[in-house]
């Protein structure tokens, strides 16, 4: 082999190692603004690059059906400042993510392949967009209603732990510099002028007792959905089996 040769000799290899990430197809950029077919939109995004794959289980399966739930059943619910807030938080979601894809558009594209990392790392931009939206800024009812919204198998698998766990930490750090005994006192003054209030415009509950039956059908409610996701899944692996059953 010639010494010319042997020089090009690692350029070829790299550039064989690289043609499919140089030949895949960048991802495009989505409108961040909050809209409710953001996820929608990134999903159509990757099946236009990846025909063959399935988008990441977090577009749709997460993303999309709690930016409706919260938007369309939580929101009416919520107080003004609650309502403000998760307007908020829809767009930080969305530019978080649009931030890492123009950040690293192959990394990105590449981390859409694995539907398990993408969860995680779409899961941990959550606590910060949470937070920098005013969470703390809430009044407890509204923290109720929105920790009721998610089903009860994603706020108690360990990525939703994890995310309870950072967003309760990032709650007592701001109130201990605002002072912690200056904190309490504020919020327990806001919420006793609130309280009636709220729940009365609000939620058209009377305040004894009835937010806290709510609370339970919002629980009841995340069960039964998961019972009838339960037994869809056996019906189509039930039904998967029977079509592919030699005939007698």
């Amino acid at each position: 082999m010639t010494a010319a040769a042997r020089l090009l000799l690692p350029l070829v290899l790299l550039l064989g190692a690289l043609s499919p990430a140089l030949a895949q197809p960048s991802p495009e950029p989505c409108p961040a603004d909050g809209d409710l077919g953001y996820y929608r939109c990134r999903a159509d995004d990757f099946v236009r690059r990846q025909p063959a794959a399935e988008p990441p289980d977090y577009y749709l399966s997460y993303g999309d059906r709690y930016v409706r739930r919260f938007s369309e059943e939580t929101r009416p619910l919520l107080s003004p400042a609650g309502q403000a807030w998760l307007d908020r938080v829809r767009e930080g979601l969305q530019q978080a993510l649009e931030a890492e894809r123009a950040r690293d558009p192959l990394g990105f594209a590449d981390l859409e392949r694995d539907s398990a990392r993408f969860l995680d790392f779409a899961y941990d931009t959550h606590p910060r967009a949470y937070l920098e939206a005013g969470l703390s800024e809430l009044p407890a009812r509204d923290l109720l209603i929105i920790g009721s919204t998610p089903d009860a198998r994603d706020l108690l698998s360990a990525r939703g732990r994890r995310q309870i766990i950072e967003v309760l930490r990032g709650l007592v750090q701001a109130c201990r510099e605002e002072g912690l005994g200056s904190c309490l006192l504020t919020r327990v003054v806001r919420e006793l002028r609130d309280r009636r209030r709220l729940i009365s415009e609000r939620l058209r509950l009377r305040p004894s007792g009835s937010l806290g039956r709510w609370l339970v059908q919002r629980l009841v409610g995340s069960a039964l959905r998961e019972l009838n996701g339960a037994r869809e899944a056996s019906r189509g692996a039930r039904g998967r089996v029977e079509s592919v059953a030699p005939q007698r």
